[in-house]
């Protein structure tokens, strides 16, 4: 459960933007930006938010994920008719082998107990089902990526583990010199950069600088240092 809060990444945010007193970037202002950063980073890494749940089907054999859901992660296995009878394991198959191999799979008979799925990351939040459900269908366990949820206050927890508390910090960062009102983009760019690091694991040589470092540059030859 993550013990975070808002304030204490805002706060340094605050600190390090020289605006303790949030004249140039509000604290609402730092607040969506926060909220932002969290799904970015689901985006970039479902496993950041994953859920396991049981979760009804519906019948036929195209199905979707919960209303919070962003991405299919896996199928587990069958829960029942009732949601909580475990069953037999879900394997995943590539829809066009079905495709080829049997062209009429959707209107096959149906059957309360699913064999395999099929999912597809261009279309995320939809998967589908082979046998097709019943009507009533059943039930599946399955893994999936949920949106975070909207942080409103600055004593909230953010609502992602306590480990990403410094990407999101770093996207913080970038969007408050994208969004000033002298625009720093380069550093902005930098910032995002380090976030995107952060989360895969990759990064671009041409941002290898740290965002401070960037920074004191670019302070330093403006003549501000």
């Amino acid at each position: 459960m993550p013990t975070v809060t808002a304030e204490m990444i805002l706060n340094r945010a605050a600190r390090t933007l020289h605006d303790d007193t949030g004249v140039r970037w509000t604290p609402e202002d730092l607040l969506t930006y926060l909220s932002d950063a969290q799904r970015e980073i689901v985006m970039l890494k479902p496993a950041a938010n994953a859920i396991n749940d049981v979760v009804a089907l519906t019948p036929g054999t195209r199905q979707r994920l919960p209303s919070d859901g962003m991405t299919l992660i896996d199928v587990v296995r069958n829960m029942g008719s009732n949601g909580d009878t475990p069953g037999r394991a879900v394997r995943s198959v590539r829809r066009y082998i079905l495709d080829a191999t049997r062209p009429d799979w959707h209107t096959e008979p149906t059957s309360a107990e699913v064999k395999h799925f099929m999912f597809d990351d261009r279309d995320p939040k939809t998967f589908y089902v082979t046998p097709g459900q019943p009507d009533p269908a059943s039930y599946l366990e399955i893994v999936y990526a949920a949106s975070p949820a909207e942080v409103t206050s600055t004593q909230q927890a953010i609502g992602l583990d306590d480990v990403f508390q410094t990407p999101i910090f770093y996207y913080v960062m970038s969007r408050a010199h994208a969004k000033s009102s002298t625009p720093n983009l380069q550093v902005a760019a930098i910032y995002y950069e380090q976030f995107r690091a952060a989360v895969t694991g990759r990064s671009d040589a041409l941002f290898e600088l740290h965002p401070d470092q960037a920074q004191k540059r670019m302070e330093e030859s403006s003549g501000h240092a």
